[in-house]
């Protein structure tokens, strides 16, 4: 009769295998690069969006963007009436 085998928890310890320099490495800068991202890539892209005018333009397409009728004598004439101008 056999008997089942022993489980050690402790055992597996030895098992696992030490990082090179070289991955210890590049795994620091990779989640250098994510916290980095995290935190200053939000204030980067408001930033830019404000400098280039396109802050106030996501709230506008929420609205909808049309465009202005054709201005001739006629389409002002009937703009200055309808808003009490005479």
């Amino acid at each position: 009769m056999k008997h089942a085998p022993i489980f050690n928890p402790h055992a597996r310890i030895g098992q696992i295998a030490k990082k090179t320099k070289t991955e210890e490495k590049d795994e620091l800068i990779a989640a250098t690069k994510t916290q980095v991202l995290e935190k200053y890539g939000g204030a980067r892209q408001k930033k830019s969006k404000a400098m280039t005018g396109m802050l106030n333009a996501d709230a506008d397409e929420d609205k909808g963007f049309q465009l202005e009728e054709r201005k001739d004598k006629m389409n002002v004439g009937i703009h200055l009436l309808s808003e009490g101008f005479m």
